[in-house]
């Protein structure tokens, strides 16, 4: 029920917008009550961005599974790679959902809060796999690695326009590309 709460909603999203829908006609269009909607989202923008939270645990697993001699930004960018087509979510639910998550201002104040739940559990991650630091540095692995990690999201993020503006072209790829810009030991 909870796919089909997701994909109602995702259809009248791109009808009239996100703003323009509510809650009641996301639950009436589903054929359940606005309690049972509740249920299942505690906002509309939950049902955006569920699938989002799930997302940063799946990153999370490879990243933990990639070979720890490997260059972190490499083991970043395979690790990312989970973020590309969510398993059992057309890719049509992935561009409605990028899209109304670039868009929607109400949806990019929760998605900050995602933001610092990947932080949380992918910054310990990174700093495993960092090398050392240079003695005397008053930086710490933790603010080393908080800075890998933002420039590995802004490249997601860049992928995501991209795909967005070009939905033929392979996100895996366009990902690659982007990451292959950076190069972070």
């Amino acid at each position: 029920m909870r796919q089909e709460v997701v994909a109602v909603a995702l259809r009248l999203f791109a009808e009239r917008g996100f703003d323009a829908v509510t809650t009641t006609e996301i639950a009436a269009a589903a054929g359940i009550s606005p309690r049972s909607f509740f249920r299942y989202f505690p906002t509309k923008e939950d049902v955006v961005l569920s699938s989002l939270r799930e997302a940063g645990e799946r990153v999370r697993e490879a990243l933990a599974a990639r070979p720890t001699g490997e260059p972190v930004w490499d083991s970043l960018r395979l690790a990312f790679h989970q973020l590309i087509g969510v398993p059992g979510s057309p890719a049509g639910d992935a561009a409605a959902i990028a899209d109304i998550v670039m868009t929607s201002m109400a949806i990019q104040s929760k998605n900050a809060q995602k933001r610092e739940d990947w932080e949380n559990i992918l910054v310990p991650e990174i700093v495993a796999r960092l090398p050392k630091a240079q003695r005397g540095a008053t930086v710490t692995a933790e603010d080393r690695a908080r800075a890998v990690l933002a420039a590995a999201l802004g490249c997601v993020d860049t992928a995501t326009r991209v795909w967005l503006r070009d939905r033929d072209a392979d996100p895996s790829v366009i990902l690659d590309v982007l990451m292959g810009q950076l190069r972070v030991g």
